[in-house]
This record gives C-alpha cells, sequence and structure tokens, in this order.
C-alpha cells in the first residue's frame, strides 16, 4: 500500500506533482503523457526527491523518515544504480544480488536473452539498460517494485516478455509502473489504473474499464472521471457520443495531450 497526501513537489520553483490525495492500494498502472510528471512521482515514492509538501507512506513508513527499510522497495530507476558510476556489469550485478538477494542464475538467464555486450551500464544502449534494470528490480527480494516505463526502448518480443515477466512477479508483490500508451492496458486488465495530467493524478479505474471507455470534451454527469487539461475540461465516459474518442485507439497519450493543451 502506497498512500499519498497533500503532495506539492516542485523543481527549480515550479510546481511540478500536486496530489491532495491517492492510494495505491494494489498493482497499478500511472497512465499518461511524457513530461505529465510520472517520473517525478516515482522518484518521490522513492526517495529520490524530496517534497516541498505532504507525505507518501509505503505501508506504515514515511518515505522521509531515516527508519524506512532499504529492501522495502526496489526500482528500475537509473538513478539507483549510477552509484558506483562505471563499474562493470558482472561487479555490478553481484553487489545488487547479495544487497536485494536476488536470485544470480535467473537475473543472468534473463540477461542472456538481450546479451548485453557493454561494459557497464553506461555503454548498454537504452533498451538494454531498461531490461537490466527491470530486470534486477523485479527480482530483488523487496515487496514493492516500482517501474518507470518498464516496457519502453524494447522491440516488439523483449516488450511482451517483459509483460509477462511484470505480470508474474506482480501476483506475489506489488508493482507500480508507469505507462504513456494505452496499447498496454490490455496486458493489465485487473490492475488499478491512475491517469495522469500536468502532475495530477485522476483515477483509479480497472484498466479493462480505462482500456473500453471514451475521452468526451467538457464536464459530464455520467463520467468515470473527470480530468483537466490546459485549462480545460475533459471526461472519461463508458458510453460512445458524437466526437468522443475511444482511448483504445490512442496509441500515444503524449501525441494526444499535445492537440489538447
Amino acid at each position: 500500500m502506497i498512500r499519498i497526501n497533500g503532495l506539492l513537489v516542485e523543481l527549480d520553483g515550479k510546481s511540478v506533482i500536486n496530489v491532495d490525495s491517492a492510494a495505491l492500494s494494489g498493482s497499478t498502472i500511472i497512465l499518461g503523457p511524457n513530461g505529465a510528471g510520472k517520473t517525478v512521482l516515482l522518484k518521490t515514492i522513492v526517495g529520490f526527491y524530496k517534497p516541498s509538501h505532504g507525505s507518501i507512506f509505503i505501508e506504515e513508513f514515511d518515505v522521509n523518515k531515516a527508519n524506512f527499510p532499504p529492501r522495502l522497495v526496489s526500482t528500475n530507476m537509473e538513478s539507483a544504480y549510477l552509484l558506483s558510476g562505471g563499474i562493470y556489469l558482472n561487479d555490478l550485478l553481484d553487489i545488487y544480488c547479495k544487497i536485494f538477494s536476488c536470485n544470480m542464475d535467473v537475473v543472468r538467464s534473463l540477461l542472456s536473452l538481450i546479451n548485453p555486450k557493454g561494459k557497464d551500464l553506461g555503454h548498454l544502449s537504452m533498451g538494454e539498460r531498461k531490461w537490466l534494470t527491470t530486470v534486477l528490480a523485479l527480482n530483488a527480494d523487496s515487496r514493492i517494485v516500482v517501474l518507470d516505463e518498464p516496457l519502453e526502448d524494447l522491440d516488439p518480443w523483449l516488450s511482451r516478455k517483459m509483460a509477462e515477466l511484470i505480470l508474474e512477479h506482480s501476483r506475489g508483490k506489488q508493482v507500480v509502473m508507469t505507462l504513456h500508451s494505452t496499447f498496454f492496458l490490455k496486458g493489465f486488465i485487473d490492475w488499478d489504473t491512475f491517469l495522469m495530467f500536468e502532475g495530477k493524478l485522476y483515477g483509479s479505474l480497472k484498466a479493462r474499464k480505462l482500456f473500453a471507455s471514451y475521452l468526451a470534451r467538457g464536464s459530464r454527469e455520467d463520467a468515470l472521471l473527470a480530468i483537466r487539461i490546459g485549462g480545460a475540461y475533459y471526461s472519461i465516459v463508458e458510453e460512445p457520443t458524437e466526437g468522443a474518442l475511444p482511448l483504445k485507439d490512442v496509441d500515444d497519450l503524449t501525441q494526444l495531450y499535445r492537440r489538447m493543451s
């Protein structure tokens, strides 16, 4: 369980995250365009950023307090893997798996699917880095896994394989991940899903319901969710109406957001 209360995160004097209240009680998707604040929110959840106001509790632990257990949460965000600079990959794997009690044989087997050629994290391609850090985060002995765009930068086969791995691990622990494409929702139909625009969270809805819904202009009484983008109001509705856009047809929320804002 992750509880967010009155959260304000400012970077360079600008408000980036502003969430009144949200409870992430199970495996959860945060869906939104690039630039919505998804990565900043995840970095705040794992303690890389300190909020200007408000709190985040993971289980009973305040993220910003010193008693936060180091192995409660694992993440695929590269900031967690750069503490050793240009350390060789084999050494990075050895250190990480000892700290987080990973099964090294399982990790190496999954890494063999991409056969990384670089000597360290900085010499891997974006897809190789994403695969490596996500595999390590999933296989860590942690109770909660926080994943930033784990299906991005992977070829179609690896994306499908990674989705299978995420679903497998979500049966034993809570997984929270960000996405910017509705295409992947159909692989996680039972997950809670929040929409995120301009630093605000809206939700949650089950992924299956959101995938089958429509985006309509204006504030509607029958809205499943009411959202605000660029000063204008929109509604997520179940039934198709004139001018409403099927969300299953929106492959990339970033492009949609640019048209709307």
